[in-house]
């Protein structure tokens, strides 16, 4: 890993930075995707990525079920263990459930307590299905304040969010989802390292992904996704129960798949666990190493180094490119 500390802004930059930005809050409506991504591209970018993945955190969640803690809680324990010893991150990705009682305000409002307290400043989230009912209802954009579907283009890395299409266990992923996801990755795939993000696995992939109610659903969809289009790595969560297994990283094909769940103790997940995703600047391969956030150690038997075939470089600032497409009520 490159020192980060290396990279210096002198004040023209930084005030070229500001005006480059004020006037992208005025003409934001007016620029196009291509626009705002040549724009993030001449401020010069750090020279390394860390990135914090997690989910199921099922805030609202209390008693037995959960260890007798709420789930505010046990994300608590993770957010001190990240700030205290991990150090710094670029980034968070929220990865669904991130709260229990089908997207409730009370534990909308719990969570975002959590995470605006966290001093993480950056957060990427997306619905799973126990927060569904908060994206109709109107709640998960005035709480979350993100779409349920997006992009965020970070130099060579783009990422894609599908957050969950019902409230149901088993997911969905709508027509109008699938046709977004092919072309948005067909856009960036010949320049860019591809990462999917969605709350339920691709059916048998991960352990215990073979369970329709733990996969993504129609799979002829998801499967015509992946062979229309490259993807490099696919981040899930959704599947918890017991402790982890080293069968929740695997890698099939071109894509390398990791389940990040839990965030939490909710159904004996005995531990609360999250991913820390490295990367450093010129370099083709990502350290994604499991994170124990109870012990405040790494699971070795549970990371990956995931091979990219473009050279990282980064964005001064990850550009979020939001899905034009109806929301499935």
């Amino acid at each position: 890993m490159k020192d980060r500390s290396s990279v210096r802004i002198s004040r023209r930059e930084f005030l070229g930075g500001v005006l480059v930005g004020g006037a992208g809050l005025i003409l934001g409506c007016r620029m196009s995707p291509e626009e705002k991504l040549q724009r993030a591209a001449r401020l010069p970018g750090p020279q390394s990525r860390r990135v914090w993945a997690m989910a199921d955190p099922h805030v609202g969640l209390a008693g037995r079920h959960n260890d007798g803690r709420d789930g505010a809680d046990w994300l608590q324990v993770c957010v001190q263990d990240v700030r205290r010893r991990i150090g710094s991150v670029d980034y968070v990705l929220g990865l669904g459930d991130l709260t229990h009682h089908a997207g409730r305000e009370d534990e909308l409002r719990a969570y975002v307590r959590v995470r605006n307290r966290s001093g993480l400043p950056v957060w990427y989230e997306m619905a799973g299905n126990h927060d569904y009912a908060a994206i109709p209802a109107g709640l998960w954009r005035r709480y979350i304040r993100q779409p349920p579907r997006y992009a965020v283009i970070d130099g060579t890395l783009a990422w894609f969010f599908i957050s969950a299409e019902r409230g149901k266990s088993d997911g969905l992923v709508g027509e109008a989802t699938a046709d977004w996801l092919k072309d948005a990755i067909a856009r960036h795939q010949d320049k860019r390292n591809i990462i999917v993000c969605s709350h339920q696995a691709v059916h048998a992939t991960v352990n215990y992904s073979g369970d329709e109610a733990a996969s993504l659903n129609p799979r002829e969809r998801v499967a015509d996704i992946l062979s229309s289009v490259r993807v490099d790595l696919w981040l899930c969560g959704h599947i918890h129960g017991g402790k982890r297994e080293p069968g929740y990283v695997r890698r099939l094909g071109r894509t390398t798949y990791i389940n990040v769940a839990a965030a939490g103790h909710a159904y004996a997940t005995r531990a609360c666990n999250g991913y820390i995703l490295d990367m450093a600047e010129g370099s083709n391969t990502m350290l994604a190493r499991c994170r124990d956030h109870d012990h405040d150690r790494y699971v070795r038997n549970q990371e990956a180094r995931v091979t990219f075939p473009y050279p990282a470089r980064f964005f001064a600032r990850p550009v979020l490119l939001p899905a034009r497409i109806p929301i499935l009520v």
